[in-house]
This record gives C-alpha cells, structure tokens and sequence, in this order.
C-alpha cells in the first residue's frame, strides 16, 4: 500500500536478512565495529531497520553508482549506539516539556470555562459559531465523550455515584489528551481563547494554537519512539511576529530548508517554543537547562553537529536559553 500521494515506482524486491546476513550487510557497506557479537546484540536490542536510520546521515556514494550505498570512513557502531541513546534522552526531555504544558493547559481551559459554566463545554455558545458549523465541535464532543465512558479514574465513579453522571469542566479536562485540549482551544470564542494565550505570554490566540499543534505533534513523535534528533518538523510553530515574544524573534533569523513542504524546521524551533512555555508556567523549572544540557553534551561526530537538530552557531547566547 502507498502513502497518500505518492506513486509507486517498482514492486519492493528486497529479500528477508537473518541476523548474521543483516551483519554481514552492514560490514559490507562499511560500517566498522569491534566484533560481531557486539553488532548482533545491537541488532537484536534495536532492529535493523531502525539501527539504519540512525546511519542515513553517514551514508554516501560510490564511483559508478546510482544512490548512496556506502557509509564514510569512521562511521562507527560505538558513536551510532551514542546516538540512538543521546535520541532517547532528547525524547524523553521533550515529554518532560509537553507534560508541563499540558498540565498547565488543563488547568486554564478548566479554570476560564469554569467561571462561565461549570458545564461549558455543551454549551455550543462557548465555541466559535465556524467550529460548531463544521461538525468539529460535535466530534471533539464525542471523543471526549468516550473517554469519559471508558475512564476507570475514582473521581469519575465518585460524579457518577453523587451526581448525574456529568463532569464539571475542570474534572474533564483531567481525562483529555493534548491533542483533545488543543482541538477544544482551537474552538473556543475569541473572548475566551485570547485570556487564555495572554496568560502564557502569547500576544493572540492564533500563535498560541499554532504552537500547541506543534507541541502535540512532536509529542506524538517522541511517545512512539520516533527517531527525532534530525527530523523535520512535520507541525512547525508559527514563528511571533514584528517582536511581538522578544526572547523568540531570532526564529525569523533562521529559515528553515528551502522547498521542504513544512518549511524545513528542525527540533530546535519547537524546543524554543516549550522552553518559552515552560518558563512562562514555572520560573523555577529546569527544563530549559535540561535541554541545554543535552544540547551541550549532544556526542559529536565530524559528519554530524547539533546543526542536524537546528541548533546554530551561538544558539546558547539567545535569551530564550540563558532565562
């Protein structure tokens, strides 16, 4: 089955590899190790298919033939593990963020709406008339719907035992994922939506909704274990306007790469955006020297920099990272 819009070019003609062929391929197109054994368990802890994506930085292309088939002297299995290992630990600081936000978000949605009605969220006048309208209200409903049926949390079978069974607005939100939260934010009236993003220190509530799609975006990425450090941004985080967040104007400074669907952004502009946020949230959080900390500690290769996750020359001296 093809991906969505893109054609298929020839039938996949590539035979199943047992462990000691997978080896022998990879000592083939150049990959050096100390022994075997050490790239068997590697391959058995990790899979091959995901061990070769983490090389696809390093592969490169012999005289007379049609595509890179061949990893650069010095490609290493001892560094490559460094950097399946340094991509779990990105991860992980990355979740770290998102857990903040999404903590604090619940809490704001759950909070403004609250003071309307502790019932708001059924009350369509609460959303935008255009997200009523097209039937996104209606399914952002009924998925929260769903997890209010299936949650097995104690305060659920307290309100169904006591009550009629509905949540106030500040007990669901507690049973919404980011993604569900930022569905309903992005429904919301201006009048409510705004209050919300100044809170955070975002000057509009289009900004705001754009970062939280690609704050949810990357969390999605990072919770399946997808590899990170060099991706694309799949959600790139709008980018503030004539100064309007100071510590975040240097964004405009870096252009993503060029022809790249999504606007060529690396990891870096999201984790501005997180670490603004979290700043925002907690003053007291270490999250941003967290990241600085692994970006410091990022293992280098003469092949591979911090620049393959958008971290440029000087990143450290930006305020964002020295708050």
């Amino acid at each position: 089955m093809n991906a969505p819009g893109i054609a298929a070019s020839s039938p996949y003609d590539q035979p199943w590899l047992s462990l000691d062929e997978q080896v022998d391929h990879l000592a083939a197109r150049g990959l050096e190790f100390d022994s075997r054994e050490d790239v068997t368990a590697a391959l058995t802890r990790i899979g091959y298919f995901r061990l070769t994506g983490y090389l696809r930085p390093f592969l490169r292309q012999r005289p007379g033939t049609p595509e890179d088939d061949t990893y650069a002297p010095g490609t290493t299995l001892e560094y490559i593990l460094r950097l399946v290992d340094a991509d779990r630990r990105l991860r992980q600081i990355i979740l770290d963020g998102v857990d903040r936000i999404e903590v604090s978000l619940r809490m704001r949605l759950g909070h403004t709406l609250g003071e309307v009605d502790p019932f708001a969220h059924l009350n369509v006048s609460t959303f935008d008339p255009t997200f009523v309208r097209r039937y996104k209200y209606a399914r952002w409903l009924a998925g929260a719907s769903e997890n209010h049926q299936r949650s097995g949390e104690q305060f659920v079978r307290h309100y169904a035992e006591k009550y009629d069974g509905d949540l106030p607005i500040w007990a669901l939100v507690e049973l919404l994922g980011l993604g569900q939260l930022s569905t309903m934010y992005d429904g919301l009236r201006d009048d409510l939506a705004t209050p919300i993003a100044n809170d955070l220190g975002v000057p509009d509530r289009d900004l705001l909704r754009s970062w939280l799609a690609a704050i949810n975006d990357i969390r999605n990425a990072a919770a399946h274990h997808v590899r990170l450090f060099n991706r694309y941004l799949v959600i790139a985080p709008m980018r503030p306007r004539n100064g309007s967040v100071p510590v975040l104007a240097h964004l405009a400074e870096h252009p993503g790469a060029e022809g790249h669907p999504s606007g060529g952004f690396r990891i870096y502009n999201v984790a501005a955006v997180i670490a603004y946020l979290t700043q925002r949230i907690d003053p007291q959080s270490t999250w941003t020297a967290d990241m600085s900390g692994f970006v410091a500690s990022f293992p280098r290769h003469r092949l591979l920099g911090v620049d393959s996750m958008g971290f440029f020359d000087g990143w450290m001296f930006e305020e964002i990272w020295r708050g």
